[in-house]
């Protein structure tokens, strides 16, 4: 739930004598308070009225970013810390956070109305409970054999062609554990104390008490032997609890999760997948996210099992910042469950600097792309293998393949990421146009992606190219059999492969005609330093 600043008698909802500032109470809480006694606790967030910005660091300063996000919410905390004990037992389980500048505790009606009077907190809300979407499972059909969801997406494409498995990458997932002894990891957990955490009993060791953890997980990295069940077979990962054996979780647990992937500095995995999610306009995981991408960590979320009705997306999904994935079947149909775009209007937090769509404040589309999500068979809590369906089995798709094109490119931005995913996705005759609020760009192709994807350290001034930083566009771009350069059809433009190499001279009306689909970058001249990346689709 979004904490709105306004102003409104409180005092009516809660028959008491003074005003308070609504406003900085979440409305559902407001409504809960007035019902509660006196002894009664709740478990709430409360949000300090400053956040720290460590977007202006230099990027790969992960260290000095972690300190100042600590420094920052210790100093702005520590008055309000410093007045809880008064309360005595009317407040218990207070846990300070420095991913977000705020405080999750368990207290009485009274301590939350006073802490909402003071100047330095911004918004109380519920500590809310996330549940995971209902998974349809069905028993394992034992094929022995690569899933027909990894073939769909060509992810054997690419072990085969490019030799990228995820090799050298560390992922992660934000679940219910995982069974990290399962054969199809092959004892590919990277062990120790920094690769478990769980925010839900607080046990050493790694456990799934659930099963759906270990079934993305298997999604994600799985297939050490010829039950070949993920994407990025060679990854080696780590896991964070967040929901318990029911498939519930406090929002606080997600947010512990999210600051211990932040605390493991340089030893933080490269991705993390996310098969879960709640209201498309909460905001709880707004300012936590966006800092842990910050600091490096690329994000993979579900839109949900909400669809097939419009604006259904979920949290932190709908954000414009992340990535939000569908799913689809083996015929490439939106599945009925699937939650569909736009997603609602966040106000004043949204700004187009973090915008992964550049056209994202007129469209606010989501999906940003689909995968395979129905009928997945994956890695279960029991040793052996399942067959389910959902949001949460679409997720881990498109970690898994950033996985492999950050093993090819380990320095891919965020934006850079979505441009190469979304300007790969195939399309079909029917669910169209694309982009759309139902599929997004597309279908996910692993393959097209990571050939898409710049190798490390060349061309990385194309690969941060955009249409606007040249003196002219190409349209369409992505394009199928050819594009043109309005205006100059005459003219003359090279045209150079993601190795560098030069592929051909086109005329400025038929740019591209005879090429293999594949990412391409435009010269204008040869003297020319500038770069326009083009996408050639099938």
């Amino acid at each position: 739930m979004r904490c709105v600043k306004q102003f409104s008698i409180l005092a009516v909802l809660l028959l008491m004598p003074s005003l308070v500032r609504a406003g900085y109470l979440a409305p559902d809480l407001q409504a809960t308070l007035a019902q509660a006694s006196p002894d009664d606790k709740f478990k709430v967030i409360v949000r300090m009225a400053e956040e720290a910005d460590i977007s202006v660091f230099p990027q790969g300063q992960r260290e000095a970013m972690v300190q100042h996000l600590k420094d920052f919410a210790a100093n702005s905390q520590k008055d309000l810390l410093a007045s809880l004990p008064a309360y005595g037992g009317k407040v218990v389980q207070v846990k300070p956070f420095w991913i977000y500048n705020g405080i999750a505790m368990e207290a009485t009606k009274e301590v939350v109305l006073d802490l909402a009077k003071r100047s330095d907190v911004n918004c109380i809300e519920e500590d809310k409970v996330i549940r995971l979407e209902d998974t349809q499972g069905g028993s394992d059909p034992g094929i022995n054999a690569i899933g027909w969801n990894i073939t769909k997406i060509r992810a054997d494409s690419v072990w085969r062609v490019f030799g990228y498995t995820g090799q050298g990458i560390v992922v992660g997932n934000i679940d219910t554990g995982v069974m990290v002894t399962h054969e199809t990891f092959g004892g590919r957990w990277r062990g120790g104390n920094n690769s478990w955490f769980d925010a839900v009993n607080g046990q050493p060791n790694p456990y799934d008490d659930n099963g759906h953890g270990t079934h993305t997980m298997g999604i994600l990295c799985g297939g050490s032997t010829a039950e070949t069940i993920g994407v990025a077979r060679g990854a080696t990962f780590v896991c964070a609890k967040a929901f318990d054996a029911n498939g519930s979780g406090q929002t606080s647990w997600v947010l512990a999760s999210y600051q211990w992937i932040a605390s493991l500095g340089d030893s933080a995995p490269k991705v993390v997948s996310n098969s879960w999610g709640t209201s498309g306009s909460n905001t709880a995981f707004w300012q936590a996210s966006r800092n842990l991408q910050v600091l490096g960590v690329h994000q993979g979320y579900g839109v949900g099992a909400s669809g097939p009705d419009s604006g259904t997306v979920s949290a932190p999904a709908s954000y414009p910042h992340l990535i939000g994935t569908g799913g689809t079947d083996v015929s490439d149909v939106l599945a009925s469950f699937s939650s569909r775009g736009p997603s609602p209007s966040f106000g004043a937090m949204e700004s187009s600097v973090n915008y992964l769509d550049p056209n994202w404040a007129s469209s606010r589309r989501k999906p940003d792309l689909s995968s395979p999500g129905i009928n997945i068979r994956s890695s279960f809590n029991n040793g052996g293998y399942i067959s389910m369906s959902g949001s949460s089995m679409a997720t881990p798709h498109v970690p898994g393949v950033i996985a492999l094109m950050l093993q090819k490119n380990p320095n891919l931005t965020d934006r850079q990421i979505w441009q190469i995913l979304t300007s790969t996705c195939d399309t079909f005759s029917f669910g169209g146009p694309y982009p759309n609020q139902n599929y997004g760009w597309g279908r996910l192709n692993a393959y097209r992606a990571v050939m898409g994807t710049p190798p490390s350290g060349v061309d990385e001034e194309a690969a941060r190219s955009l249409v606007f930083r040249l003196p002219f566009s190409v349209s369409p771009n992505p394009f199928t059999s050819f594009t043109t350069v309005p205006g100059h059809s005459s003219d003359r433009y090279a045209l150079y492969d993601i190795s560098g190499r030069r592929v051909g001279s086109y005329k400025g009306d038929r740019v591209g005609e005879g090429l293999g689909p594949g990412v391409y970058f435009l010269r204008p001249s040869a003297e020319s330093t500038k770069l326009l990346r083009v996408v050639k689709l099938r």
